[in-house]
């Protein structure tokens, strides 16, 4: 939870010794956070957190908003 009392959930998607297994992984734990919390809004920063949300957002049909660093 955040200063504003926002709460969200950060996943490391570099966090895995197994580079080729980790979109999976955290693919996999972004799709069950959201079942389990009922998010209904995805918001990403970075190139492979957009990748990973759009993907369970067409999974879950939630919406998705993501944010673009230094470009």
């Amino acid at each position: 939870m955040d200063q504003n009392g926002i709460e969200y959930f950060k996943i490391r998607v570099n966090k895995y010794r197994i580079k080729y297994l980790n979109p999976f992984i955290n693919l996999w734990k972004v799709y069950c956070y959201i079942k389990k919390n009922r998010i209904d809004l995805i918001h990403t920063h970075g190139y492979r957190a957009d990748v990973i949300g759009w993907v369970v957002s067409r999974i879950l049909k939630l919406p998705i908003m993501a944010t673009c660093h230094g470009f």
